[in-house]
């Protein structure tokens, strides 16, 4: 199982993609990926919305 995480107010646009749409491509490739979008986040998830990004974090190591 593998977890995609992005903040829906990323703007980053890296190398040859926009973030978000990487995100969504990616868990689609991966069998088992679960993605989840981090309301109000942009593209430092981690440290702008830590209690969201930590809660879902557990739950999927809960889950899986």
């Amino acid at each position: 199982p593998t977890l995609v995480l992005y903040g829906t107010e990323d703007t980053i646009q890296g190398g040859t993609s926009f973030h978000p749409e990487s995100s969504r491509v990616l868990a689609k490739r991966i069998r088992n990926a679960e993605l989840h979008e981090i309301e109000g986040a942009a593209h430092h998830v981690f440290w702008q919305r830590p209690d969201v990004i930590n809660g879902t974090i557990l739950e999927f190591l809960k889950a899986h």
